[in-house]
């Protein structure tokens, strides 16, 4: 994604809403500023009280809100070490690279979750917790998909192969390729978890690889499946510069 695309979903436009001070910055999606999301935004802890959980981690805490009568997933990053916190004070912080990176997966043409805004608590530069909101969206994960008996059928094998074959195009990598981060409904797969999602030039091929090998190990214990996706990558001509890979086997 070019600079200026990237610039236009990170300042105050017809789009979105932008404001910065110096305890916090906030990105919005502007129809969805709504007198209840401003709310939210101000009363945040709060709405972490009694949650409907999607899960309660170390590193982050995920949970379910309905707002406006929609509903949507709210992503809290934790810090829960001091150490993790001094490392956290200057680096982009991880809801504005997931920002960054649904934007960049739209772009291309893979589906993620809409994504509706993110915030910053800070102090002036430093950082500290961090919070992105987007679109809950009905379906399973593919994990969940293929253990309670669904079937590998045409049009799954053509989304995962476009996948893979549209990140290798774009010089995309997701980063964590966990079956529980794909989402599929309606014989669409939609992805999430982006925190380690990249569009550098640089190591694209062993970051492709290595999304290759994640995807791949989610079915080490399901010989048929595993073999299925490989003889998938194995037909492709645009992921032919990992095919070496799939013959030594993940």
């Amino acid at each position: 994604m070019d600079r200026t695309a990237r610039h236009d979903f990170l300042c105050d436009n017809t789009t979105y809403v932008y404001q910065r001070s110096f305890s916090r910055v906030l990105c919005c999606r502007r129809e969805r500023y709504t007198p209840a999301m401003q709310q939210l935004f101000d009363t945040l802890p709060s709405a972490f009280a009694q949650p409907d959980y999607l899960k309660d981690g170390d590193t982050q805490t995920v949970i379910r809100l309905t707002i406006d009568n929609n509903p949507l997933v709210v992503k809290r990053y934790n810090t829960p070490t001091f150490l993790h916190r001094i490392k956290r004070l200057l680096r982009t912080s991880r809801a504005a690279r997931t920002w960054y990176a649904a934007h960049l997966f739209q772009s291309i043409g893979l589906v993620t979750p809409e994504p509706i805004a993110f915030i910053e608590k800070r102090f002036g530069p430093f950082k500290s917790l961090a919070w992105y909101f987007y679109t809950y969206t009905e379906g399973t994960t593919l994990l969940d998909y293929f253990e309670s008996g669904g079937e590998l059928d045409d049009s799954i094998k053509q989304a995962v192969l476009n996948c893979f074959e549209t990140l290798a195009q774009q010089r995309v990598s997701h980063g964590d390729m966990k079956a529980t981060n794909i989402l599929i409904h309606a014989g669409t797969l939609s992805f999430i978890d982006f925190d380690a999602t990249s569009d550098k030039e640089a190591g694209f091929e062993q970051r492709l690889g290595k999304d290759l090998q994640r995807f791949l190990k989610n079915w080490a214990t399901e010989p048929k499946l595993h073999s299925a996706f490989v003889t998938l990558f194995k037909s492709s001509e645009v992921l032919q510069p990992w095919h070496a890979l799939l013959d030594n086997g993940f």
